[in-house]
């Protein structure tokens, strides 16, 4: 006879414990817990964590929440709707929680001298968000910095899910970037606006540079994200 299947619960169950000789374990029993794991791999899924670090992310991805104001329980139901209906559902809470403007800074003084992009002492200047509806972010870099025989370029990389070569989806660009070829210490600042994300995914927004030739001194970089309605 074939086991029903729970669907996933709308409260915590609890169950009656049970002592050995003294309590009869009927099949119900175990049946009862079979069903509610089943019900709970259901709605998570087979592969629950995917390209997320554990479970939490991808629920924290699915709801477009990054903290606990809204609970797992919803997160999965979510889930389930998006997988039937094909669409991206968002909470109530995720437009507030992803529209805010997010500011990294790194005060740290490096030689520069690849004349390739390098993020060597940038990963701390960098910002994980989740993306917005729209899918589009203004993004503002800037830096100190001083050159000697070339000029010194800042700009940004992003990469979607994970900071990895595969996951890069936009690399630093000469056409975008900060320039500064002088040997006079100035700050400079460019803006540039990333299109095509996809709404609830998570990004990474790091800063790179480079030198066109010579040598040369950066300091003080930032980068400041601002998601757009």
């Amino acid at each position: 006879m074939p086991i029903s299947i729970a669907s996933y619960p709308s409260a915590v169950v609890t169950f009656t414990d049970h002592e050995d000789i003294t309590d009869t374990i009927w099949a119900d029993h175990v049946n009862a817990l079979q069903r509610e794991v089943v019900a709970v791999e259901r709605a998570l899924g087979t592969t629950p964590a995917g390209t997320f670090p554990d479970v939490k992310g991808r629920i924290a991805a699915l709801e477009g929440v990054v903290d606990d104001k809204v609970s797992n329980e919803d997160a999965v139901h979510l889930a389930g709707l998006e997988t039937l209906s094909g669409t991206k559902i968002f909470s109530a809470g995720y437009a507030s929680a992803v529209m805010r403007t997010q500011v990294a800074r790194d005060f740290d003084d490096f030689p520069v001298t690849s004349t390739t992009w390098t993020v060597t002492g940038a990963s701390d200047c960098q910002i994980q968000m989740v993306a917005p509806p729209s899918g589009e972010v203004l993004v503002m870099v800037s830096a100190n910095s001083w050159a000697n025989g070339g000029a010194v370029l800042v700009d940004f990389q992003v990469f979607h899910n994970s900071i990895s070569t595969p996951n890069k989806v936009r690399d630093a660009s000469s056409y975008t970037s900060c320039f500064h070829n002088s040997t006079d210490r100035s700050r400079d600042v460019s803006f540039d606006i990333v299109t095509g994300l996809t709404p609830g995914d998570n990004y990474w927004f790091r800063v790179t540079y480079m030198i066109t030739a010579g040598n040369g001194h950066i300091y003080d970089r930032a980068i400041l994200l601002q998601p757009q309605p």
